[in-house]
């Protein structure tokens, strides 16, 4: 059974995977909102998710993950680096 094998690496170097089920839904973009909700909690944000890179069967995304800003405007945050590629899990 073919399914999506997700890494993503935090800035300061923290490594992790996970496999989801088989679906249409963005992997980057569900990876972030992990990791957003893993840092910041249930007040977590994701802001704009970037293909960065692509070759074939390999994605590498950058993502910025915060929450909301102290003044109401925008997300305070950083940036995520999410490399996706597909694998048989």
């Amino acid at each position: 059974m073919a399914g999506r094998k997700i890494r993503y690496t935090f800035d300061h170097g923290i490594r992790t995977v996970v496999r989801p089920e088989d679906s249409d839904f963005d992997p980057a973009a569900h990876a972030a909102g992990i990791l957003a909700r893993r840092e910041y909690g249930r007040a977590a944000r994701v802001g704009p998710v970037r293909l960065d890179s692509w070759s074939k069967g390999f994605g590498r995304y950058e993502a910025f993950i915060g929450r909301r800003a102290s003044d109401g405007n925008g997300i305070a945050g950083h940036n995520v680096w999410i490399d996706v590629w597909d694998e048989a899990v």
